[in-house]
């Protein structure tokens, strides 16, 4: 598993990579933000620190779900076509982003990986400016999809660097989502949020679940902080109240 946590006031972070057992690695990557002296670090590394701190361990088959088996039988069954196989294949990222009342941005970004991986593989989800990225002076990105395609173009400092040059998040999201894709061929998603509160939701897959609290949209005047919106699209979209 592959985690980041980021925060946009000082642009510290804390990134864990190809770790196990620990059940929630997203609190060990906020470990390694808040207690050590590094941004990034691997499997055993990462686990020395979750036991330093009492993080919740788990044996490997708690992360073994029916679903991941059947998805190890769906690849075996399609080695002759595995690059398609691995890119139509759905992902587990899950992300959040941002804005505290002081006005602080910040992102996280959790994985499991990618379809079957080859033991070692590296997933954007962990690394800053791939899989998040956050800056008080521009946006919180978190990103989602083909991995591969997402570090080759930078996609989370990627959509920040176009927030800095004075496009709003969606913008900013769907203009760097439309670049990876026709750069590199990949798929994936991204949401952000600026300092003033604008978000960003955009992706170029079939569907992304994905949901907000506060916040408003680029032709939205006004927000609320008592109810969430959500939807797997961004026409079918759901309000609750909190």
């Amino acid at each position: 598993m592959h985690a980041l946590v980021m925060r946009g006031d000082t642009c510290d972070m804390g990134g864990c990579l190809c770790v196990k057992h620990v059940k929630n690695p997203v609190k060990a990557a906020r470990l390694i933000l808040d207690e050590s002296d590094y941004c990034l670090l691997s499997a055993e590394a990462t686990l020395q620190v979750a036991r330093q701190h009492g993080l919740e361990e788990r044996p490997l088959e708690y992360f073994i779900t029916d679903v991941s088996r059947q998805k190890k039988k769906n690849y075996e069954d399609s080695r002759s076509i595995q690059k398609d196989f691995d890119k139509r294949g759905e992902h587990d990222t899950v992300g959040a982003v941002a804005l505290d009342c002081l006005g602080n941005l910040a992102c996280a970004t959790s994985t499991g990986g990618r379809n079957v991986p080859m033991v070692g593989r590296v997933s954007d989800s962990s690394i800053c400016g791939s899989g998040g990225f956050a800056d008080n002076n521009s946006v919180a990105v978190s990103t989602t999809g083909d991995g591969e395609a997402i570090m080759k173009v930078n996609l989370a400092r990627m959509i920040s660097m176009y927030v800095e040059q004075g496009m709003s998040p969606q913008q900013a999201t769907i203009k760097s989502l439309n670049h990876m894709k026709a750069r590199v061929g990949g798929k994936g998603g991204a949401i952000s949020v600026d300092g003033s509160g604008r978000v960003g939701v955009h992706f170029t897959t079939q569907n992304m679940s994905w949901a907000r609290i506060g916040g408003k949209f680029q032709n939205e005047t006004t927000y609320s902080n008592d109810c969430v919106q959500f939807g797997t699209d961004c026409t079918n979209i759901r309000t609750e109240k909190i």
